[in-house]
């Protein structure tokens, strides 16, 4: 007979067999839980040999264990956090599914420390973020303090390795005007701040800009970074030239502790401008049957901006409606209208009405500015 003499304290006749020519073997037996096994093998005896007991056979069983680990990231820059999840898989078919507690640890010197212990949830456990205080190269691995089936055991010591590069600096920009009329001029302000004690000195802050539909270029010259701790820039002034979406960003180059940064793109949204219309009429009096005409300059912003474009209203008043007898394409920003025939005798007022352009609004010249006196024919002397 072969027994089994269990951990718990029990003892188990697991199986009979006969000897051939003196040789006996058991069939298999499955042990469960983990812990100290002693196998004895009871000889009955026959006709010419009394039967006896063999001495116990010790067996240990391990933790049959399966351990997995994995970080939710295996790259990470300074001032970030990472962690560490850790399944355990014991016996299958049934048997304990593994309890207790788990210590996440990692090792960067060449010593493993523990930064977080969890209890197993079915197996499974997460860490809390570790937060680590240099760039390098660190090892993760997750240690099993075991339970009553399984014994402790960790998981391989150089699966999780995580890269720690140096942190991004913190660029924040603010806009002078985020919404100007073209030719206003606009700067950008930008505060760089680090992390840590970490030097940012030695490195430069540019300053970028792009017009619509354009690429980015530079907006002046790089900046010195000469404080440790970062500090505050203003760029030179952007003039935008054509109405539409422009942006701005500013950049730090980086150093020995740093990666380059950027900041987030900033929004101007250039506004068109308005332009100044005048008008002068070819005469202030005319006599019926004369005609009289408009000339108008639409003035814009002069220098190296557009000149303004498009269609001018010629348009009269002698009733107190408004009426377009001329319309015009300027030229060069000017125009003048066709010869206007008054019907009867009177006063009209004169102005002109700018139907703006991509880069200008629409505008008008002063309602009652321009006034013609209409008089009645002479009358001729009779002899």
């Amino acid at each position: 007979m072969f027994f089994l003499y269990c951990p718990n304290g029990t003892t188990i006749n697991f199986d009979n067999e006969p000897l051939v020519d003196g040789v006996a073997y058991s069939s298999y037996v499955t042990l469960n839980p983990a812990g100290f096994y002693y196998f004895s093998v009871w000889y009955t005896g026959d006709g010419n040999y009394t039967g006896q007991v063999s001495y116990a056979e010790s067996f240990t069983v391990g933790p049959g264990t399966l351990i997995t680990t994995l970080l939710n990231t295996t790259w990470i820059n300074l001032g970030q956090s990472v962690s560490d999840s850790v399944t355990f898989v014991g016996v299958q078919n049934g048997y304990p599914v593994p309890t207790g507690t788990v210590e996440f640890q990692n090792n960067d010197t060449g010593v493993w420390v523990t930064f977080d212990t969890e209890p197993l949830s079915n197996g499974m456990a997460t860490s809390g973020p570790f937060t680590p205080t240099h760039a390098g190269k660190f090892f993760f691995r997750a240690w099993f303090d075991g339970d009553t089936n399984y014994m402790p055991t960790g998981s391989c010591p150089f699966g999780e390795p995580l890269r720690v590069y140096p942190p991004l600096p913190t660029i924040e920009t603010i806009l002078s005007n985020g919404a100007p009329t073209i030719g206003d001029a606009v700067y950008d302000t930008a505060t760089l701040t680090g992390y840590g004690s970490l030097s940012l000195a030695g490195a430069n802050i540019q300053f970028w800009y792009m017009a619509p539909g354009g690429q980015w270029a530079p907006l002046g010259s790089p900046q010195l970074v000469t404080n440790a701790a970062g500090g505050t820039f203003t760029s030179i002034y952007l003039m935008p030239n054509i109405v539409g979406n422009w942006f701005i960003k500013a950049n730090y180059t980086g150093n020995a502790n740093y990666w380059p940064g950027e900041s987030g793109v900033e929004l101007i949204q250039v506004q068109q401008d308005t332009p100044t219309v005048t008008t002068y009429l070819s005469a202030t009096n005319i006599t019926i049957g004369e005609s009289i005409y408009d000339n108008v300059t639409v003035t814009g912003l002069g220098g190296n901006f557009p000149v303004p474009t498009g269609t001018v209203h010629f348009q009269n008043n002698d009733t107190g409606v408004w009426v377009t007898f001329d319309n015009e394409t300027l030229s060069n920003g000017m125009a003048t209208s066709q010869p206007f025939y008054p019907s009867h005798t009177g006063i009209f007022f004169f102005r002109a009405v700018y139907d703006g352009d991509s880069t200008y609004t629409t505008a008008q010249s002063g309602k009652c500015i321009e006034i013609v006196m209409v008089y009645p024919e002479p009358i001729g002397y009779i002899d």
